[in-house]
């Protein structure tokens, strides 16, 4: 039994002039359970899709003994030479029969074409996301700056509080004094007092 397929993700495919000849590149990405699996693709023996169909296998093959129990992705690539121009038109991508993917076959202008789109996309949802962190940088300047403004009011309605306790104390302490000083006798009272003795 050949088990449930793996997660697969990213495919491509292109017909790609290569110096004097044309080929088909097949390019994804394959989730496996082991990191020594190693995702292939190739041709099966017979197909049964119709003939602008380009069939190819998909199996996890073991790159040698060891590896880890870890969830990783993997590409698969797959390359076929000596094509003529629009042979194809998609590529299915299937595991152990059951259909996984198909990709439209896109030749190099639309590929280019199809490059320049998702980077431009990539580009958009940057600045977006770019936008968006400028909008809360400043509004979280503008929200530090209020409360910074807060603080130094409330500093400022602290000093005057202090201010004014100090104006108050030293009030009392004057009235203080003098009522002390109208409650003792003057030095002549006390002189006076003392002669009489």
């Amino acid at each position: 039994m050949a088990g449930r397929a793996p997660r697969t993700e990213k495919w491509t495919a292109r017909e790609n002039m290569h110096k004097d000849h044309l080929c088909v590149i097949v390019d994804g990405v394959v989730q496996v359970d082991e990191t020594h699996l190693e995702p292939r693709l190739a041709e099966p023996d017979t197909s049964v899709r119709g003939p602008k169909t380009l069939v190819l296998d998909l199996t996890l093959e073991s790159g040698g003994s060891g590896g880890d129990d870890v969830r990783v992705w993997k590409p698969a690539h797959f390359h076929k030479e000596d094509v003529q121009p629009n042979q194809y038109e998609e590529v299915a991508i299937v595991w152990h029969g059951q259909p996984v993917a198909t990709v439209k076959i896109l030749d190099d202008r639309e590929y280019g074409q199809h490059l320049a789109a998702i980077t431009q996309a990539a580009n958009i949802a940057h600045a977006s996301a770019r936008a968006t962190g400028k909008k809360k940088a400043a509004k979280k300047a503008v929200a530090k700056k209020a409360v910074a403004k807060k603080k130094a009011a409330r500093k400022k309605v602290a000093k005057k509080k202090v201010a004014k306790k100090k104006t108050v104390k030293k009030g009392v302490a004057k009235k203080r004094a003098a009522a002390a000083r109208e409650k003792r006798p003057s030095a002549k009272k006390r002189a006076s007092s003392r002669k009489r003795r």
